[in-house]
């Protein structure tokens, strides 16, 4: 487990079935996050799912860094290094209003040079899930399920690379001011 931040007093804590992880409200904006990184060299066709349950949360952001769980993957080598290629997310996501979304998204390549993320979301009323990433060649698909469910739902897909993945990150983030999760 990496506790990617200092900023807030992050909570773990050991229950059945899994583990509880907590991050308390705080005055200030951060752009942190705490998980676990898987850290080792993937070639090829992969596919990797997180489970999760009892996802709350709340915030007064309606963008992008409203509090989510996600699957988090930079294809090529770390997020803006010279490797780096893309970066693939998975995510559940609860906005100001009370809203969820299962967003999924592939960060790519643009022609002036910059990267920019393209997305496809969807909306959904649980608080439990499962959030996966397939790649298939230079394909990845972004889907969800129900909670114990094996009925993946599609959520979208993007052409991207099939690059070596040194990082995937499962990660609870809130990093707006004033956000817990």
């Amino acid at each position: 487990l990496q506790a990617l931040s200092a900023d807030a007093p992050n909570k773990f804590e050991p229950v059945e079935k899994g583990l509880k992880i907590s991050r308390p409200e705080h005055p200030k904006q951060r752009a942190s996050h705490v998980g676990f990184d898987w850290i080792g060299s993937l070639t090829g066709d992969f596919e990797v799912t997180m489970s999760y349950r009892d996802f709350e949360s709340k915030s007064d952001r309606a963008d992008f860094t409203c509090p989510r769980l996600l699957i988090f993957i930079p294809i090529g080598g770390a997020n803006d290094s010279p490797q780096h290629t893309h970066s693939v997310s998975s995510e559940h996501r609860r906005l100001a209003d009370g809203k969820e979304i299962i967003v999924g998204g592939v960060r790519e390549p643009q022609a002036d040079g910059t990267k920019a993320w393209r997305s496809d979301q969807k909306p959904t009323k649980r608080t439990a899930g499962r959030l996966r990433i397939v790649r298939q060649g230079k394909m990845l698909y972004y889907l969800s399920a129900e909670a114990d469910s094996d009925n993946f739902v599609f959520t979208g897909s993007r052409a991207a690379s099939d690059a070596v993945v040194n990082l995937i990150a499962f990660n609870l983030r809130s990093e707006s001011r004033n956000s817990s999760a």
